[in-house]
């Protein structure tokens, strides 16, 4: 198995087989986890090459993101196993922490993966939208767009307020 796991990780998968794979687990109707897209208002000042760069960490997040909907059914699956097998409980519960653990490192990713993108476009964004791409606790709203819902709203407040 860890053979297996080894090849994973330094073989390039053809494109049909990365979508065949996550085509097989569709987005959970509850989860609300999404590979964020550039707020239109960024996008139209970003520069070519900033552009071309985001698409390739969309890319790889998109994967991340998508890699979630699996290990979300599979938590859930063996949640369920875990109700129904009387025997070896132990090592139910024991594969559903592993299975959370993984979920946590995955969404760590994930909001390293948000940070990255950010700071990737920053060099390109006014002022008043480059502080409110940093929050101070690092924290980041849950929402379709990397830079939050409203951006704009925002940013005339931020400027109207000063």
């Amino acid at each position: 198995m860890i053979s297996i796991v080894n090849q994973l990780f330094v073989k390039v998968l053809p494109e049909e087989k990365v979508k065949e794979i996550t085509e097989k687990y569709p987005k959970p109707a509850n989860m609300n986890v999404n590979m964020p897209l550039v707020n239109k208002e960024i996008w139209s000042v970003l520069k070519t090459n900033t552009k071309t760069t985001d698409l390739k960490s969309q890319k790889i997040q998109n994967k991340v993101v998508k890699t979630s909907y699996s290990l979300a059914e599979l938590i859930a699956f063996l949640m369920e196993l875990k109700k129904r097998v009387r025997y070896y409980p132990d090592g139910m519960s024991k594969a559903i922490r592993m299975a959370m653990d993984s979920m946590t490192m995955l969404a760590q990713a994930n909001r390293e993966l948000n940070k990255k993108r950010k700071d990737t476009l920053r060099p390109d964004l006014s002022y008043p939208t480059k502080l409110l791409s940093n929050p101070p606790n690092g924290d980041v709203e849950n929402s379709v767009f990397l830079f939050g819902e409203e951006l704009g709203k925002k940013v005339k407040e931020l400027i109207e307020g000063s």
